[in-house]
């Protein structure tokens, strides 16, 4: 019952606040600074105590807000086809800039549909009691890939430069978890070379 008075909760704010404007763009609702909703990864605030704070300080500091990670101006609304990949380098960076966009898009639908409009085949679930801690919340997740073997793109494909080199994802995978009030947990990344 809990799962489904959830549901009913993201739809009606999704109609209310933040459904997509157009095909193209979603409206931004929620405030995707650093200093107000931190980068997260499983639920722990990614900062100076945080043991993983070396492999993601310089990318905070380059992704402070959603208007980092797309191209052009974002303007109140976020448009998927200017995602910027190709300044990420690498998944930790994609991580970081899906974070800034669902923290943006607010609802767990709305983000499902940004991804989707990625070319993402995402969808929402519930993440297994087994693969929570111990005192964790409800947990769900918004996540999807593609793949070039599947014959779907992201838009503008998903680009990544590493020393200077482009590469091109044969195979991408993301992710981002939110508990049963909404707030958004972290976000994952993977892009695999074949």
């Amino acid at each position: 019952m809990k799962l489904l008075q959830l549901f009913l909760h993201i739809a009606i704010s999704a109609a209310m606040c933040g459904s997509p404007a157009s095909a193209m763009e979603f409206a931004i609702v929620g405030d995707s600074r650093q200093d107000v909703v931190p980068y997260r990864i499983t639920g722990a605030v990614i900062d100076e105590n945080d043991p993983r704070w070396e492999d993601y300080k310089n990318l905070l500091a380059r992704f402070p807000e959603v208007s980092t990670c797309f191209r052009g101006e974002t303007a109140g609304t976020l448009e998927p086809e200017n995602f910027a990949w190709t300044r990420f380098n690498g998944d930790k960076g994609a991580a970081v800039c899906l974070f800034r966009t669902a923290v943006a898009l607010k609802d767990p639908i709305v983000f499902n549909a940004f991804l989707r409009e990625l070319g993402f085949d995402s969808k929402i679930t519930q993440i297994p009691d087994a693969m929570r801690l111990s005192g964790d919340p409800e947990i769900f997740s918004v996540s999807g890939s593609w793949s070039s073997a599947s014959g779907s793109y992201p838009r503008l494909g998903v680009l990544f430069y590493d020393f200077g080199t482009r590469f091109v994802a044969n195979r991408f995978s993301a992710g981002c978890s939110y508990d049963e009030e909404l707030n958004w947990r972290g976000c994952s990344a993977r892009a695999q070379f074949e």
